[in-house]
């Protein structure tokens, strides 16, 4: 049956991991497809800073600050061609100066749902419809956003006290004010974990209220 490319972008370390200069980073996209097409990185639309290897990965060895930036993966199709998501790589550097812009990720207006999930419960977060975000943790400390993936659902499983928080849905946007507008406008929920898991999970379906 012919269909059309799907892609899933995996990192290790894992996403919500703070990536810092120096260590390794491996990128990984795989397309499912029929036919079978063959994923393509690319940087900023452009070229990635190393070479891909044939089965999708994109390998650094020491990661430096000039790595950062959007990444995606595209794939020549007999139907087309088709791209994933944008995820942006942030990598973290000894007396950074960030680029992001100067105020605080706390005093922007959102809309903003709260949910609550036992702890070793699961939990999916949606973007709304029609939008083409991913899901980002603010951290508590410092406001910054951390990227959680590339895919507009976000699921956790087994969760636990530490992943309680604020998460927002944020569109990807090189462009200054468009990426203003968007953390202004940006899905917030604050994430409760409360009680103590006795082996029950909240169905994603009840928790996807966030989803309109």
């Amino acid at each position: 049956m012919l269909y059309t490319p799907s892609f899933a972008i995996s990192r290790e370390p894992g996403f919500g991991f703070p990536i810092r200069e120096g260590m390794p980073v491996s990128l990984k996209c795989d397309v499912d497809a029929n036919p079978k097409a063959l994923p393509i990185w690319q940087k900023d639309d452009s070229s990635p800073p190393v070479q891909q290897t044939p089965d999708g990965f994109l390998n650094f060895t020491e990661i430096r600050r000039e790595h950062s930036g959007w990444y995606k993966c595209i794939a020549r199709h007999r139907l087309g061609k088709f791209s994933s998501i944008g995820y942006f790589l942030n990598v973290r550097y000894d007396m950074e100066v960030t680029q992001e812009p100067d105020f605080d990720i706390g005093e922007l207006s959102s809309t903003g749902r709260q949910v609550e999930v036992a702890l070793g419960g699961a939990v999916q977060l949606a973007c709304p419809p029609g939008t083409s975000g991913c899901w980002t943790r603010v951290e508590a400390g410092t406001g910054r956003l951390e990227p959680m993936g590339a895919s507009q659902e976000l699921r956790l499983d087994k969760v636990l006290y530490q992943e309680a928080g604020e998460y927002r849905c944020v569109s990807p946007s090189r462009d200054l004010t468009r990426r203003l507008d968007s953390l202004r406008n940006a899905l917030s929920v604050q994430l409760i974990v409360t009680g103590i898991s006795k082996g029950s999970c909240k169905s994603p379906l009840e928790l996807s209220l966030i989803n309109y």
